[in-house]
């Protein structure tokens, strides 16, 4: 089961970052992010309202569809999300890039059925 989910993860780059504004309503947000095995990376503006939300609280949850499927695959994650420290310069929009990462839970294989995969945050 664990198999098909990371493979879901790796062969789709658009995910959908869900952070908590202050007033406590979701903030959803289309990225790009990467994977290597464990983590996600992605890139934004640290004055983006998801970064600003990230970096007041790390709670997270990403969503990520199949994209090319008639039946498509669903991961759902609970996880954590903090800066990396490492930043760049933009020079199309002039403007610092900050680097964030979220790690990849385990699978609750309780919940998780056929083509719907759920990662949850452990305690």
């Amino acid at each position: 089961m664990e198999d098909k989910a990371r493979e879901v993860i790796k062969s789709n780059p658009i995910v959908v970052l869900a952070t908590l504004n202050e007033d406590g309503s979701p903030h959803a947000t289309p990225i790009f992010a990467s994977f290597d095995g464990t983590s996600f990376f992605w890139k934004s503006a640290p004055e983006a309202q998801h970064s600003r939300n990230i970096d007041r609280d790390p709670r997270v949850a990403i969503s990520i569809i199949e994209q090319v499927s008639d039946n498509p695959a669903a991961v759902y994650i609970s996880t954590r999300a903090e800066a990396t420290g490492k930043q760049t310069v933009d020079q199309n929009w002039h403007k610092n890039i900050a680097e964030y990462r979220a790690v990849l839970t385990p699978l609750n294989e309780e919940k998780s059925e056929t083509l719907r995969y759920y990662f949850k945050e452990q305690a």
